[in-house]
């Protein structure tokens, strides 16, 4: 199912890797600004538990400042100020059609990670966003969906590598197994009749051997057999 939907297409496995160095990019644009919205949700618990996942995604590898950047938006648009106008009428087109979906579940789903989409764009883009609550939750649902999907690329990636040595590892197997068969149908057209033959050689050799070393004139034993005399007959009588 991976190999047919992603394996075997690299662009969409680039075009996952460049939305997740996209969020990633605007998330550590944005620190400061994210930062001073109040996270509550009124429950204490739940509450103690956001502001530690913030916290670790703050100091984040990829997102601390002065690490490197994994997207550069300066690059896009460069001279061509007509080309982000058209982009967002774009974006916008491709949102509207997610009304048209008729799986409720999928269309949630697909509207939300849009609008995360769309928020990091606007914290890319715009001088000053202005951002709402409802954008800053898909924008971190996207990107938590996103880095999954890349990690669940990476372990299948993996995989295919695993089946693809444990195939080659059969294949090599079967040619050897038929290697050794091929051998012993040859030993056995060929090497068992010699080694037939070179054996009844050595039994013919070991019987002449054994006929030479027969003495020619051999001598009748005597017999031991007691010869009845007359005293004998005449006392039986």
């Amino acid at each position: 199912m991976y190999l047919k939907r992603v394996g075997y297409f690299e662009d969409r496995k680039g075009n996952l890797y460049f939305l997740l160095a996209l969020l990633t990019r605007a998330v550590a644009k944005s620190v400061d600004t994210l930062a001073k919205f109040e996270y509550s949700t009124g429950d204490s618990t739940n509450d103690a538990d956001t502001e530690m996942i913030l916290q670790e995604l703050w100091n984040h590898p990829s997102i601390k400042p002065g690490c490197l950047k994994t997207f550069d938006e300066t690059d896009m648009f460069q001279g061509l100020p007509d080309l982000k106008d058209e982009f967002r009428r774009h974006f916008r087109n491709i949102s509207s059609i997610m009304d048209c979906v008729g799986c409720e579940k999928c269309k949630l789903w697909g509207k939300l990670e849009f609008l995360g989409l769309g928020t990091a764009l606007k914290l890319l883009f715009d001088s000053s966003p202005q951002l709402q609550r409802n954008e800053i939750i898909a924008l971190f649902q996207t990107l938590k969906k996103t880095s999954d999907s890349v990690g669940l690329v990476e372990k299948f990636e993996h995989a295919v590598l695993e089946e693809k040595a444990a195939e080659a590892k059969r294949a090599e197997d079967a040619r050897r197994r038929e290697a050794v068969k091929e051998a012993l149908l040859i030993a056995n057209k060929y090497a068992l009749p010699v080694l037939a033959s070179v054996l009844v050689a050595l039994l013919t050799t070991i019987g002449a051997l054994l006929l030479r070393r027969q003495p020619s004139g051999t001598k009748k034993p005597a017999s031991t057999t007691p010869k009845a005399n007359g005293s004998i007959r005449r006392r039986t009588e």
